[in-house]
């Protein structure tokens, strides 16, 4: 990705706007959606095709304007704030707030394939028929289950840092970069702990020693093996 690939993309299929994100990502468009605003800072990732260009950062965008004119950064051609949420869910299963996910690992164990079209709906349709009692919806496309909210999960500082609408609906929130809308028919969510290493309480004389590498452990099994094998 660079700065000119993305533009010539998005010019080519008819659009005024070009978007950089993530050193890699480019999104097109002829009007700034959902309340995007002006960051001031953080569009400091280098574009992975072209070291002395900046594409993006993480949850913003390096935006070009094919037209020239002037972009309002609130308001021109904004949809509305996505707000709702549904009430047509399966029996129990309500909304539980912005958690955040990363921040020592995934909050949910079962990732789903990303849908381009998913909604709350469909995530929480997807959980329950699995037989889980969590499902989380982050950054549009992304649906997760679970029946804990592992690593120490949190929630948010507010639900407001749930800002993404849901690719299937803009009208949703699924949640955000770094960010899950969870919904479960739990009354209250089981939270683990970050895990750790067990260092004590190991049977007889053993003790642990470290983490190695799978071909070095295998390395070492094959020595061992060939030692015994010469006695």
């Amino acid at each position: 990705m660079t700065v000119e690939l993305c533009v010539a993309a998005c010019q080519k299929s008819k659009y005024k706007l070009a978007g950089l994100e993530y050193s890699q990502e480019c999104y097109c468009d002829n009007k700034i959606e959902n309340y995007g605003a002006l960051a001031g800072s953080g569009c400091t990732m280098t574009c992975n095709g072209n070291s002395s260009e900046f594409c993006g950062g993480s949850n913003r965008l390096n935006i070009y304007n094919y037209t020239a004119t002037a972009v309002s950064a609130t308001s021109t051609g904004a949809g509305s704030a996505p707000t709702g949420i549904p009430t047509d869910l399966p029996t129990g299963w309500k909304y539980q707030g912005c958690w955040i996910d990363q921040a020592y690992g995934r909050i949910l164990s079962t990732s789903e394939p990303d849908n381009a079209n998913l909604t709350v709906e469909t995530c929480v349709s997807t959980c329950a028929s699995s037989g889980y009692s969590i499902a989380g919806m982050e950054y549009y496309t992304q649906c997760f289950c679970g029946n804990s909210m592992l690593n120490q999960a949190a929630l948010a500082s507010g639900d407001s840092d749930c800002n993404t609408s849901c690719g299937g609906n803009e009208n949703e929130i699924c949640g955000g970069g770094n960010r899950m809308s969870i919904y479960s028919n739990e009354t209250t969510l089981n939270i683990t702990p970050i895990p750790k290493i067990q260092m004590t309480g190991l049977p007889g004389n053993w003790n642990y020693t470290g983490c190695l590498t799978y071909v070095l452990f295998s390395y070492y099994l094959m020595m061992i093996i060939d030692m015994s094998t010469c006695r």
